[in-house]
């Protein structure tokens, strides 16, 4: 969507200097809302090994003091590019970036919250389930550990979750889920043994592929 090169620094520019990360200071080309707040000398974790020539001038909001007219963002509408990090915390106003972009370019009201999004999910589910019965795979992950939770609050003793432990998941890991969920959370929770059934039917297999569909129709047979 943006014309340009992207370019490995060579050998031959060695004056750049090549670590793969490092901090510069941005520097602002154009003005934009994505820049509300923000000023030429704010400091930018930076991806550096390679960069990004941009053929419309135009359309490179800013670069960094990299040694060299290093682009930094590039922008066309509402679409950004960037080449440094603003999402870590080594990027101090990346936050403030992110926010004048989700805000002043999307044109989003930023009024999200966690509590209003369980609130109408779990609305959502209640309706979706009505009198009737919900089976919940559970990992022990953060997908399905959320999934059920919003579940079990939405249609409490409505949902059975099933734990397969198939013996591929770190020491006592399953033991873990079933204690927290079963015994803490008092969701109504089967736990299925099933290590000797997926270890055996990998034991000696090398292709990913078949390991994928042996592991996919295990748990479908089960």
């Amino acid at each position: 969507w943006v014309d340009g090169d992207v370019v490995k620094i060579t050998p031959a520019e060695a004056h750049l200097k090549v670590p793969h990360m490092g901090w510069n200071d941005l520097v602002i080309n154009h003005p934009h809302p994505v820049f509300d707040g923000i000023s030429t000398g704010d400091h930018c974790y930076f991806v550096h090994s390679y960069h990004f020539r941009v053929a419309n001038p135009n359309e490179r909001l800013a670069h960094v003091d990299y040694g060299g007219d290093v682009t930094a963002i590039v922008g066309q509408g509402t679409k950004i590019g960037t080449q440094f990090h603003p999402e870590v915390a080594h990027t101090p106003d990346g936050g403030k970036l992110l926010a004048n972009f989700v805000r002043h370019v999307c044109g989003l009201a930023g009024d999200w919250t966690m509590a209003e999004f369980r609130k109408t999910k779990i609305a959502e589910i209640r309706e979706q389930v009505g009198d009737g019965k919900v089976i919940c795979g559970l990992s022990g992950g953060v997908d399905s550990a959320v999934a059920a939770g919003l579940i079990h609050e939405a249609s409490g003793d409505q949902l059975t979750c099933v734990c397969v432990d198939h013996g591929l998941m770190r020491m006592n890991e399953a033991e873990q889920v079933v204690t927290l969920f079963r015994d803490h959370y008092n969701i109504p929770l089967v736990h299925v043994n099933a290590e000797e059934r997926f270890l055996g039917g990998l034991a000696g297999q090398t292709d990913p592929e078949k390991k994928r569909k042996f592991i996919g129709g295990a748990f479908i047979d089960l």
